[in-house]
């Protein structure tokens, strides 16, 4: 899986954002923020100004997103944002992936 990952990250597939620089990317016009954990998780906390939309339905609901705009997606720990980013990108968005996800965004603000 990491090769996988690294691979597209050289051949520029997937971008990342670092939870650090989150907010300056936030501050960028036409820029959302998905949580696509479960709700259970989102419940329990999440990032102020994300939308929920969990990845076990983001092929049932991705036309509900503006294709124009950037997406920056977050999960646990950035494996099921990975998967999102991989299958928004194939329909023609451009997406960033939350690196170390909620854990590591939350562990940054503390």
């Amino acid at each position: 899986m990491g090769g996988m990952i690294c691979a597209n990250m050289l051949r520029d597939d997937l971008f990342y954002v670092n939870p650090a620089d989150l907010e300056a990317m936030l501050s960028k016009e036409n820029t959302v923020l998905l949580d696509v954990r479960t709700r259970e998780e989102f419940d329990k906390g999440y990032i102020e100004g994300a939308v929920l939309l969990p990845v076990d339905e983001l092929r049932q609901r991705y036309k509900e997103l503006d294709p124009a705009k950037t997406h920056i997606l977050y999960c646990g720990i950035g494996y099921r944002a990975y998967l999102a980013c991989l299958f928004l990108n194939s329909h023609g968005f451009i997406t960033y992936n939350l690196s170390g996800g909620y854990r590591a965004y939350a562990m940054n603000i503390s």
